[in-house]
């Protein structure tokens, strides 16, 4: 079977990430699920992450790039002392004149 003109198979793909905002596929995938064959599959894969609509991320996925995972990738997990500070509970805080435990 020929592979569809790589504007309708970009259309296509698009739809589908639009209408599963999880989906997660290699390109292996793709080629299977869309039925391409791997040079277009590449081309329209290059051109929607030209078209910041999709990222890869370092498994070798496409994900939409407004997806949660890419957004956690991108958010640092160890907030700032000075962030951890304001998040503490109001009574844990010492007093700086008394002495800790392990100064007594």
């Amino acid at each position: 079977m020929a592979s569809p003109p790589v504007r309708e198979a970009a259309r296509v793909i698009r739809d589908e990430y639009l209408d599963l905002p999880g989906l997660s596929l290699t390109l292996e995938q793709m080629q299977r699920l869309f039925r391409l064959d791997a040079l277009t599959c590449e081309s329209v894969t290059a051109a929607l992450v030209d078209l910041r609509f999709l990222a890869r991320n370092s498994q070798g996925r496409y994900l939409r790039l407004d997806h949660p995972m890419l957004r956690m990738a991108r958010t640092p997990t160890v907030r700032p002392l000075r962030d951890r500070r304001r998040m503490a509970k109001p009574g844990a805080a010492r007093s700086s004149t008394s002495p800790s435990p392990e100064c007594r």
